[in-house]
């Protein structure tokens, strides 16, 4: 349970969200033109989801808000959020959507995608108001599911880029809406595909972390997949192989990662969110290593990259940065124990 600053801190941040969950410009998008009738603004395209510069952003952050209501428990703001939500996830709204989705798929599979699945699970956990708008946009919801399915038919090397592609990255989500709507057939091909492309991965490149625009750590991501997929014997024994700096009590385990040196850059701006997906891997990370100091070295670790990331906010009034990294610094809150910020 966050501690009472982290909750405050939420709070701070899905008002944020609000203020920027149905702001249509600036705007940028994907979008495959073939001809004259396939030019339009996104708001024509994808009309619940057209808000928070682009699709992806609006749907993640429509997850992050819905997920702080779960810590807040106040319910005026889940009486307003409901509302806000209502708005644009509306029966016509989903079906356009849904057919522009059915068309082409907007560059937004695998990691759009899988946010769109992650959030169709957060709604039905969050309250009947929620179950409904879960309900409406269950059409947009079979044709994102359908073409992730069908992107896991097609990886063949793994991306290891640290951005919206990265295959661990995304894997893990799909595998946490697996889990969640019981599909153990869906959980079976991630967890053959994860083995497949990582089991006999070694010596993971993390001195050359971070890389220009990551917001993901390549290193940690595959290792959180990883330790999702394998029993945690299997995983100690691949852990040591993959980061063996976090068994070396002499060594610097992971180095903190720099700010932006122009952070309205919208590229740069995706290292603000680095720490925040650090601390949350590290936090997946740790209960799957038995081995007691090095569990309580990842802990830490995961508390001092939420510290970093914490104390780097202000770069959140820059719009590059404000559009999308509350969504990530809510994951990282909700799921680290922030010691410190009492």
């Amino acid at each position: 349970m966050p501690t009472d600053a982290a909750t405050t801190l939420i709070r701070a941040l899905a008002q944020r969200i609000r203020g920027h969950l149905h702001q249509e410009f600036p705007t940028w998008s994907a979008h495959l033109v073939l001809g004259p009738a396939d030019r339009s603004l996104p708001r024509e395209r994808t009309p619940v989801f057209y808000g928070s510069y682009d699709w992806h952003s609006n749907v993640h952050s429509t997850w992050a808000l819905v997920r702080a209501l779960t810590v807040l428990a106040d319910p005026e703001l889940t009486a307003d959020v409901a509302g806000l939500l209502g708005e644009t996830i509306t029966p016509d709204g989903v079906e356009a959507e849904a057919a522009t989705f059915a068309r082409r798929v907007l560059a937004e599979v695998p990691y759009g995608a899988t946010w769109l699945l992650r959030l169709s699970v957060e709604l039905r956990a969050a309250g009947r108001r929620f179950t409904a708008l879960a309900e409406t946009l269950e059409p947009l919801r079979v044709v994102v599911d359908d073409q992730t399915r069908q992107w896991l038919d097609v990886v063949g090397l793994p991306d290891r880029s640290g951005q919206h592609r990265d295959t661990a990255w995304n894997l893990h989500q799909l595998r946490r809406y697996a889990t969640a709507i019981a599909d153990e057939e869906l959980a079976a091909r991630i967890d053959g595909l994860a083995v497949r492309l990582y089991r006999d991965d070694v010596c993971a490149p993390v001195d050359y972390e971070p890389g220009a625009n990551q917001f993901l750590s390549p290193s940690l991501e595959e290792a959180r997949l990883m330790a999702a997929v394998e029993d945690p014997e299997v995983f100690e024994l691949w852990l040591a192989r993959f980061l063996p700096r976090f068994f070396d009590d002499d060594g610097e385990a992971l180095p903190l990662p720099p700010g932006p040196v122009s952070p309205g850059d919208y590229h740069q701006a995706h290292i603000v969110a680095l720490p925040f997906t650090r601390a949350a891997a590290l936090a997946d990370i740790a209960p799957a290593v038995r081995e007691p100091r090095v569990r309580e070295r990842i802990d830490g670790l995961a508390v001092a990259h939420l510290e970093r990331g914490v104390g780097a906010l202000d770069y959140l009034d820059d719009y590059a940065s404000g559009h999308w990294v509350p969504t990530f610094a809510i994951d990282a809150l909700v799921r680290v124990n922030p010691r410190g910020m009492d």
